[in-house]
């Protein structure tokens, strides 16, 4: 090979693998570690006021007084991550993906989607409908309680919270969200790093502290 050509080519080779680099996911599936985070943050009374709006509702958000709905999906997201870095330091499995936090943009669709996902379930249950469980599907070990949870990850623990929400209207008075077949089911027990929030309080249950 004429030397021009093999330095031409030895030069192809060396910069061909930065071009070449795999591009990061634009999108990952929300995990059940995250879902069960959100879960566990709503189930803070202060908090479930300041995501459906309770929370400024005749009070000055000038000065303090009132949380408005994205710093609360901000607070939200600062526990879903420490939720997540937590598990993952526990487990010693560590997935770079998930180890970004999330904005309070990322954090409220995220959240929408999970929560489109609770109507759409809660519509099935309450019309009993959609879920098609036959006797050949009970005789092998199938539940209606399995295939809520795989509708909707923690779906009775959301009921518990919204049930009485008169906003919480059958899916089809909603946008149905993407079904996120491939959410990674993790195991649920972790404590939980919240050192960036302001304030702790401890949720009913009294699994971790949660803003």
């Amino acid at each position: 090979m004429p030397a021009e050509k093999a330095a031409m080519t030895n030069q192809q080779v060396e910069t061909t693998p930065n071009s070449a680099k795999a591009k990061p996911n634009k999108f990952v599936h929300t995990t059940a570690q995250q879902f069960r985070a959100m879960v566990m943050w709503l189930e803070n009374p202060r908090n479930y006021k300041i995501i459906v709006g309770e929370s400024t509702a005749g009070k000055s958000v000038a000065h303090g007084v009132g949380i408005t709905k994205i710093e609360g999906f901000k607070r939200m997201a600062c526990y879903v991550h420490g939720a997540t870095m937590a598990h993952m330091s526990s487990t010693g499995v560590f997935d770079a993906a998930l180890a970004d936090p999330w904005s309070a943009q990322v954090c409220q669709s995220r959240w929408k989607s999970f929560f489109a996902r609770y109507k759409s379930t809660r519509d099935k249950l309450k019309h009993q409908t959609g879920f098609g469980i036959t006797a050949e599907m009970l005789a092998h070990g199938a539940t209606l309680e399995a295939m809520v949870d795989k509708s909707c990850p923690y779906y009775y623990r959301l009921d518990k919270i919204f049930c009485e929400l008169s906003n919480v209207e059958p899916s089809s008075h909603t946008v149905e969200p993407e079904m996120e077949d491939g959410d990674a089911y993790w195991g649920l027990d972790s404590s939980v790093d919240i050192s960036c929030n302001e304030e702790v309080f401890r949720s009913p249950d009294g699994e971790a502290p949660v803003q």
